[in-house]
């Protein structure tokens, strides 16, 4: 999949990642986040196995309709009847 880069009036961007961290804005982030254009905030979320739902929902406000999951260095995913009902 081929990602563009679209920043009509800035927002925030991403630059680069670790194992355990992600730079957002120039300012490293190693904590759970949702980033969006407009919006970045921590996210409730311990580890992908308590993933639900209602998590998804708060990513999914916005009416975004990519979500990028970062699960460290193994590429995980999230349960199957999980990503079904997102």
């Amino acid at each position: 999949m081929r990602l563009n880069l679209d920043t009509p009036g800035g927002g925030n961007r991403i630059t680069a990642y670790e194992t355990d961290s992600v730079t957002i804005n120039g300012r490293p982030v190693s904590h759970h986040v949702i980033v969006s254009a407009k919006r970045l905030e921590a996210w409730d979320i311990t580890d992908l196995d308590s993933l639900t739902i209602e998590h998804l929902e708060v990513a999914f406000e916005e009416g975004v309709e990519v979500v990028l999951l970062g699960t460290g260095n193994r590429q995980r995913f999230p349960d199957t009847a999980l990503m079904v009902a997102a």
